[in-house]
């Protein structure tokens, strides 16, 4: 059922000489031996569709370890499968796994959550689109969803709404790799240059319909919850890995019933969602600097002020005591400071450095809200770290992106608002609910939150304090169904 311009986008951005190969691409493997042998011990990503399907099934403890060992077992694995399916069988089995965000694995759930229809009725754009997602599924999900007045967006990008959350196209991000899956096509021969003219002069933001995750938002809480508690049974029943429960539960076809009462589940949602009913944050203390501190110790920052970090013109400021630009035309981003780097592996298994913003808050209209933090978008190959733990920013980068950086007074750099990303606001204080059968024990509703939205989110109906954070919700109600 899935259609061939879909087989032949996915092949053609991923992997062109799949058709021909037995497992892996040899010369790509060999160069990248060499890569790791004088490189340190990583390795670079090589990876064919046969590879990245062995990876996600049999290598899933390990697909994010970039080491000559795990690419060596993962092209082992490769020629085994090779070696038992046909071509065709093998690009079904991808294609039915991969993850292409927006909380879908395989293109069939993809489909049905970007387009709402049947992958067997996508046209060429929008197979183009899917093929585009599983170098960086996260990032270039085609839908983001945010609270209902958190971030700023253009009305026309607004796909679908419910009454907290909006779901807003995101298509742009991925555009320049959709624009090459195009051209690999016509090089590669699946399509003519006419029908990649056509594609391209398609809109595809029309396309999309989101209907089945927007009204299902109101149960996010009590679903991953229960999927929580199906891999825990999962794994207690059969002795398996917590990935191999996961991968069972998101792609192995099972059917899972609930308690859930669809009825008080919405009751549940919208007396936490109503403001009304949840005090504002009091008794909050700040220091001279406007930034909120633990009142037990002063001087350890809990959220510092927005408007620190944040001017009036959306820019992010960089104060002159935190970079410094070197001799060769580099800049050093100081460890320690405000900024913190940390090393992270891409989908495609190559190294970057992620430039990440410390935790911040916003006064609005009288309400708390905290901003987790958030990230400078300075693209993968032009950062590194040093022995210190500083990051690098390589000359290079200043060439090709002149304008990423402007100085400001006072020694400052800025970073206008299209460079770096904002997590959501969340509005403080958060707030739970569960409601259970006390004859029964069963859990009719539950609400871990009020004005956030997505998958696995932080859940405080069952742990009233997040990991690694010193802010308590207000309170944690349970409450019996008589």
């Amino acid at each position: 059922e899935i259609p061939e311009d879909m087989v032949n986008a996915i092949v053609a951005i991923e992997d062109k000489t799949f058709w021909k190969h037995n497992g892996f691409n040899f010369i790509r493997m060999a160069g990248a031996i060499k890569d790791s042998i004088f490189g340190g011990g990583q390795i670079s990503g090589t990876s064919t569709l046969t590879q990245q399907l062995a990876r996600n099934i049999y290598l899933t403890e390990t697909k994010s370890e970039r080491s000559l060992n795990r690419k060596i077992l993962e092209a082992y694995y490769a020629i085994l499968i090779e070696k038992n399916l046909t071509k065709e069988q093998i690009v079904e089995a991808y294609l039915n796994t991969v993850y292409l965000g927006f909380n879908s694995y395989g293109v069939e759930a993809a489909s049905q959550a970007y387009f709402a229809k049947s992958v067997s009725d996508l046209n060429l754009l929008e197979c183009t689109a899917l093929a585009s997602l599983p170098k960086s599924p996260h990032s270039y999900a085609l839908v983001k969803s945010y609270p209902i007045g958190s971030v700023e967006v253009d009305p026309d990008d607004i796909l679908g709404t419910t009454s907290t959350i909006e779901y807003v196209y995101n298509g742009e991000l991925s555009q320049p790799r959709r624009e090459q899956t195009l051209v690999n096509m016509v090089d590669q021969g699946y399509i003519t240059q006419a029908e990649a003219d056509a594609a391209r002069g398609q809109d595809l933001r029309s396309s999309m319909k989101i209907t089945s995750t927007t009204t299902s938002s109101f149960s996010s809480y009590f679903t991953d919850y229960v999927i929580d508690q199906a891999i825990a049974d999962i794994m207690e029943e059969y002795g398996w890995t917590e990935e191999e429960a996961r991968n069972k539960v998101y792609t192995g076809g099972l059917k899972i019933y609930t308690t859930m009462d669809s009825d008080a589940q919405k009751i549940a949602v919208d007396a936490v969602e109503n403001g009304s009913n949840i005090p504002g944050a009091t008794a909050i203390r700040k220091n001279s600097d406007g930034h909120i501190v633990n009142p037990a110790s002063p001087s350890s920052i809990l959220l510092y002020s927005y408007s620190s970090r944040i001017n009036d013109s959306s820019q992010f400021m960089l104060n002159k005591d935190e970079y410094a630009m070197n001799s060769d035309g580099s800049m050093t981003l100081f460890a320690d400071k405000w900024l913190k780097f940390y090393d992270i592996t891409l989908s495609d298994d190559s190294a970057d450095v992620s430039i990440d913003f410390r935790a911040m808050y916003i006064q609005d209209s009288g309400k708390l809200y905290s901003i987790e933090g958030g990230a400078l978008s300075v693209p993968q190959g032009y950062k590194t770290k040093d022995a210190k733990g500083n990051c690098i920013i390589s000359a290079d980068f200043f060439k090709d992106y002149p304008t990423f950086f402007v100085a400001g007074n006072d020694g400052q750099m800025l970073v206008n608002s299209g460079n770096y990303t904002l997590k959501q606001k969340v509005i403080q204080p958060q707030a739970s609910v569960v409601i259970f059968d006390y004859k029964t024990g069963g859990i009719k509703a539950m609400v871990g939150g009020r004005g956030v939205s997505g998958s696995m989110l932080y859940n405080r109906a069952l742990s009233a304090q997040q990991p690694g954070s010193s802010i308590k919700p207000l309170a944690v109600y349970s409450t019996a169904l008589q």
